[in-house]
C-alpha cells in the first residue's frame, strides 16, 4: 500500500506545477496611474485655499488654472468626478469647450480617463457682475472670504479625493480716510487759521486709502465749501476712481480768501463703494479755534458838567484781541434808545456809526453799517454828548460783533450835571483754559466819574450754570464803599474751577452788577469762561 501512496503525490505535484505555469500571466502586478493636481507651481496632495484676486463690479475676470495630470509612465487613472458647488453666480468652471452640467449651485463634469502622462487643464473664473457676491451661509471652520470647493474625486488611493477651498475677498475694499496730523476717522474735522485777503495760501492735506483686500471704487468727493472761491482742492486723480489694496492717494485742500468777513461753512464727503462705513466726512472750519475778540474800553462813558450848548466827545476803544491767527472782527453799533437825540457815534474819519444821522428810513451812504478790525488791531470811536437841557440822561451804546463768546457788548452812556457816575476799568472778565481747582483771580477798578459822592451797597451776579464758583474780594453789602469824584477802588473777581470738571469743561457766561446810587443804579461787568 505503501507503493501506491508516493507515486500519487508525485503526480499531484506535476499536476499543480503545470497549473501555475499555465496561469503564470494572471498573477502578474497590474500597472496604476497615479494623479496629480497642480495650481501653479503648487502640487496640491488633499486640499487648498484657492484665493481670487481683488475685483471690483465691472471688472475683466480673475482666472485661476488647475491641472490634472497622471504623472505615471504605465497605467490609467480615472478621475471619477470633478465638481464646482458654490452659491456665486460669479464663479464658473470650464474645461476647453466642454461645459459642465449644473444645477442648484452645483456643476460638474463627466468621469475623465487619463492614458500615462496625459495633463487636462482646467480655469476658474471670477467676474464681478453686480455688488452682492452671493456666496451663501459660510459653513462652520472655514473663514469669512469662503465662497464654495472644488471637488475632484479619483480612482487613485493613495489620493482618492483633492478639494480646492475657493476664497473671494470682501467686496469694495475699506476706505480709510486720514489728515497729515496722523488722525484716521469717519468723522473728522480740519482747522484753517482765520485769514484776510492778501494772507499766504494756507494748505491742509488729506489722504484717501483702501486698506481692505479687494479693490475700492472712490465714487465721488462730495465738496459743499462755502464760499466756493475760498477753497481749491487738488490731487493727482479725480472721482471716480479705484484704489488697489494698499493704494493711496493723498489730496491738498487750500484756503485762500477772497474777501473779507466771510462766512465759512460746510464739508467734504469721500464717498466709495466700501461694503462697511462706505464714506468719510472732513468737516472743515475756519478761525473756530482763534475766533475773533472783542475789547471794548473804557467799559462806560460819563458826561459830567456838560450843558447845553456845549457838547463833549470821549473816545472808545474797540479792539480784536484774538491773537495772531485771529478773524477779522465785524461791528457794528447801535444807541438805545434809538430814538436818543443827544448821544452820537462817528468812527476815526468822521463817518457817522449811530445815532440822529443814522435813525432814519434810509441811512446816509456815510453810515457804516459794519465796521472790520483785522486781528491784533484797535479802532478809536468818537461818542459825542450834545445835551439839550441840565436833565441827566442815560443811553446805552450797543456793540455788536462775530465774537462767539462775547456777541454783545453794552456801554452805558450817562450825560448831564451833578450825579455820581461808577464806571469800571474793564466791560468784561475772561478765563480762558483755567485750570483744574487752582483759584485764578481778575482785577477791576471802579472809579467814580461823577460830579458827587457815590456809594457801593451792594453785588448781584448772574453767571449760568453755577455763579457760587465766582468769589469777590470786597462784600460791598456788608461794608458799603463811597467813592468822591475821582476816586477808586479795586475789586479782584476769583472764578475756582470744580476738581470734577475735567472731562465736560464747562462753559461759563453771565454778569456781575455793582449797585449804587449813581447814574443808571448799577454797574455791569460781563463774565466768560472758555477753552480752546
Amino acid at each position: 500500500m505503501r507503493a501506491h501512496v508516493l507515486p500519487s503525490l508525485l503526480v499531484l505535484s506535476l499536476l499543480v506545477s503545470a497549473s501555475l505555469a499555465a496561469c503564470g500571466d494572471d498573477f502578474k502586478e497590474t500597472k496604476r496611474g497615479q494623479v496629480q493636481v497642480r495650481v501653479g507651481d503648487t502640487v496640491v496632495n488633499t486640499f487648498l485655499d484657492l484665493a481670487f484676486d481683488a475685483r471690483a463690479v465691472g471688472d475683466p475676470p480673475d482666472v485661476k488654472i488647475f491641472q490634472i495630470q497622471n504623472v505615471a509612465e504605465e497605467g490609467d487613472i480615472t478621475i471619477n468626478e470633478i465638481k464646482l458647488v458654490t452659491q456665486s453666480p460669479w464663479i464658473t468652471i470650464h474645461h476647453g469647450s466642454e461645459q459642465p452640467t449644473c444645477d442648484a449651485g452645483t456643476c460638474s463634469f463627466p468621469p475623465l480617463v487619463l492614458a500615462p502622462n496625459r495633463l487636462e487643464q482646467f480655469d476658474l473664473n471670477y467676474k464681478l457682475d453686480d455688488a452682492d457676491l452671493g456666496c451663501g451661509e459660510v459653513p462652520v471652520g472655514q473663514p469669512a472670504d469662503w465662497c464654495g470647493t472644488v471637488e475632484i474625486r479619483t480612482s487613485d488611493l493613495d489620493a482618492p479625493k483633492i478639494t480646492l477651498n475657493l476664497r473671494v475677498p470682501s467686496l469694495g475694499g475699506a476706505l480709510q480716510v486720514c489728515l497729515e496730523t496722523g488722525e484716521c476717522s469717519s468723522q473728522l474735522n480740519m482747522n484753517f487759521n482765520s485769514a484776510v485777503v492778501g494772507d499766504t495760501p494756507q494748505e491742509r492735506r488729506f489722504t484717501v486709502q483702501n486698506v481692505g483686500s479687494n479693490v475700492l471704487r472712490i465714487k465721488d468727493i462730495e465738496n459743499t465749501l462755502t464760499p466756493v472761491a475760498d477753497f481749491t482742492l487738488t490731487a493727482d486723480v479725480s472721482a471716480p476712481f479705484t484704489l488697489t489694496p494698499n493704494a493711496m492717494e493723498e489730496f491738498v485742500l487750500t484756503f485762500e480768501p477772497q474777501s473779507n468777513g466771510a462766512t465759512y461753512s460746510g464739508s467734504l464727503v469721500v464717498k466709495s463703494d466700501a461694503a462697511v462705513a462706505p464714506s468719510s466726512t472732513i468737516s472743515v472750519m475756519v478761525g473756530n479755534a482763534n475766533a475773533a475778540r472783542i475789547e471794548v474800553n473804557p467799559a462806560s462813558l460819563t458826561f459830567s458838567n456838560v450843558n447845553p450848548p456845549d457838547s463833549l466827545t470821549k473816545e472808545l476803544s474797540v479792539s480784536n484781541i484774538g491773537g495772531a491767527t485771529a478773524a477779522p472782527l465785524l461791528v457794528d453799533f447801535a444807541l438805545e434808545p434809538s430814538n436818543i437825540g443827544v448821544f452820537a457815534v462817528f468812527d476815526a474819519s468822521g463817518s457817522p456809526l449811530a445815532g440822529p444821522a443814522c435813525d432814519v428810513a434810509t441811512p446816509p451812504s456815510t453810515c457804516t453799517n459794519q465796521l472790520l478790525i483785522p486781528r491784533e488791531n484797535s479802532h478809536a470811536v468818537q461818542v459825542a454828548y450834545t445835551p439839550t437841557s441840565t436833565n441827566p440822561v442815560t443811553a446805552t451804546l450797543r456793540v455788536t460783533s462775530n465774537d462767539s463768546n462775547t456777541p454783545i457788548v453794552e456801554v452805558p452812556l450817562t450825560g448831564g450835571s451833578g450825579f455820581g457816575m461808577l464806571v469800571s476799568d474793564l466791560n468784561s472778565l475772561d478765563w480762558l483754559n483755567p485750570a483744574l481747582g487752582t483759584p485764578e483771580s481778575k482785577t477791576l477798578t471802579l472809579t467814580n466819574e461823577g460830579t458827587v459822592a457815590v456809594t457801593i451797597d451792594d453785588v448781584r451776579t448772574n453767571i449760568a450754570p453755577n455763579d457760587t464758583l465766582f468769589t469777590l474780594s470786597v462784600d460791598f453789602a456788608a461794608t458799603p464803599v463811597t467813592l468822591n469824584p475821582t476816586e477808586s477802588t479795586s475789586v479782584d473777581v476769583t472764578f475756582t474751577r470744580d476738581a470734577n470738571d475735567a472731562a465736560v469743561q464747562q462753559l461759563f457766561s453771565g454778569d456781575v452788577a455793582f449797585l449804587h446810587n449813581g447814574a443808571g443804579g448799577e454797574t455791569l461787568v460781563y463774565v466768560a469762561v472758555t477753552y480752546n
